[in-house]
C-alpha cells in the first residue's frame, strides 16, 4: 500500500533513513481521508473540516496536527491526549476547537469560527501514531457575497449619461457586468476595484451612454464560487441619442451656473444691508451721545452765570452719574 507521509523533523527523517521500514513495526498501519474541498466558508460564519482513520480505529493515543503551510506552526493540536493551545499559532487559539465525539473511530472534525479572508487556503490534517503517520489535504475557500449595489447617474453632457455602479463586500473578485433590457452586456466605459482593511472587494463600473439605448440598464455582479448573483436596475425615460439629452445638458449646466451666482448674488446682499444698518446704528448712537453732552454743557454753565440752586444740583448729580471727580474742584 502506497503511503503519504506527513512533514518530519530532521531528527526523525535521519531514523528513516537508517530504517526505511521500522515505521510500521508494532503499529496499524492507516491512511487518513479529509473532505474533498474546495469547502466554501462564509465570510463571518464557520467552518467545519472533517478527516478519518481508515480502517476505522481509536486516535485518542495519537498526535492530531492541523497545519496550514508549515508543520511547525500547527493551528491545532491534540497529543497524550490533551489539547495543546500553547503550541498553537496565536491568531487561532480562541477560533478554533477539536470536535472528537467520534476520536474511538478515528473521526475528528476541526471547527473554524468568525472566518476571515486569510482562512482561505489548504489545511492539512496529520495523525501520527508512534513513528507512523500519515496526512491529508483539504481546501478551504472563503465567499462573501453583498446584496449592497448602488447606482449613480451624472448630470448628461454632450458626450451622453454617465452612469456608475458600485457595490461593497465581496470575495473573491466578483464578476461585474452592464447588460440591457434584452440580457446583452454593454461594454464598461472603465471598471476599477480595491479592498478594504477586512480584505474585501470594493467594485465599482462605470458606463457611458451616447448611442440609442432601450430603456433598462442593469448592474450585474455574480460570485465565482458561489454562483450567487445580485443586481440592480434603472429605467430611462429619454434615449441616451434623443435630442433632450443635450437640452438637458445645456439647461442642467446653466442651471448649477445660475444658482452659483445666485447663491453669491444673495451673499453679497445681505452682507451690505447688515454693514450698511450696522453704520446707520453706529451713527446714531454718536449722534445722541453728542446732543446729550451738549446740553449738559449748557446746564453747566448755566449754572455757572446764577441759575437757580436746583438746576446746580441736578448738574453736579449728572456730573456724579458721569464719573466727573473734578465737579467740586471747580467752583
Amino acid at each position: 500500500m502506497e503511503q503519504t507521509r506527513g512533514i518530519l523533523t530532521e531528527d526523525e527523517n535521519l531514523h528513516l533513513a537508517k530504517d526505511p521500514y521500522k515505521t510500521a513495526i508494532n503499529t496499524e498501519e492507516f491512511i487518513v481521508k479529509a473532505l474533498k474541498g474546495p469547502i466554501l466558508a462564509p465570510f463571518g460564519g464557520q467552518v467545519e473540516l472533517s478527516c478519518q482513520l481508515s480502517p476505522p480505529q481509536s486516535a485518542q493515543h495519537m498526535e492530531i496536527r492541523w497545519f496550514r503551510n508549515r508543520y511547525t506552526q500547527p493551528i491545532y493540536l491534540y497529543k497524550e491526549g490533551k489539547d495543546l493551545y500553547g503550541e498553537t499559532t496565536s491568531r487561532y487559539v480562541e477560533r478554533t476547537e477539536l470536535l472528537k465525539d467520534a476520536i474511538g473511530e478515528g473521526k475528528v472534525t476541526l471547527r473554524i469560527f468568525n472566518v476571515s479572508v486569510d482562512d482561505d487556503g489548504q489545511y492539512h490534517c496529520f495523525f501520527r501514531n508512534g513513528d507512523f503517520s500519515e496526512e491529508d489535504i483539504t481546501e478551504v475557500k472563503v465567499t462573501a457575497t453583498s446584496s449592497d449595489i448602488q447606482i449613480f447617474m451624472h448630470p448628461p453632457n454632450t458626450k451622453g449619461l454617465i452612469m456608475d455602479c458600485h457595490s461593497g463586500g465581496w470575495f473573491p473578485q466578483p464578476q461585474m457586468e452592464w447588460r440591457d433590457s434584452r440580457g446583452e452586456v454593454l461594454l464598461p466605459t472603465s471598471k476599477s476595484h480595491s479592498q478594504d482593511r477586512d480584505k474585501l472587494f470594493n467594485m465599482k463600473m462605470t458606463l457611458l451612454l451616447s448611442d440609442s439605448h432601450p430603456g433598462t440598464v442593469t448592474c450585474y455582479l455574480r460570485n465565482p464560487l458561489t454562483g450567487q448573483e445580485e443586481r440592480i436596475s434603472f429605467v430611462l425615460s429619454v434615449p441616451a441619442s434623443d435630442r433632450l439629452f443635450a437640452l438637458d445638458a445645456i439647461w442642467v449646466e446653466d442651471v448649477i451656473v445660475a444658482l452659483w451666482v445666485l447663491m453669491v448674488f444673495i451673499t453679497m446682499l445681505i452682507s451690505l444691508i447688515y454693514f450698511t444698518m450696522k453704520d446707520r446704528m453706529q451713527s446714531e448712537r454718536t449722534e445722541q451721545i453728542s446732543k446729550v453732552s451738549s446740553e449738559t454743557v449748557n446746564r453747566e454753565t448755566t449754572v455757572k452765570q446764577g441759575a437757580n440752586p436746583f438746576d446746580r444740583a441736578n448738574i453736579h448729580m449728572f456730573q456724579f452719574l458721569r464719573g466727573d471727580d473734578n465737579s467740586d474742584g471747580e467752583k
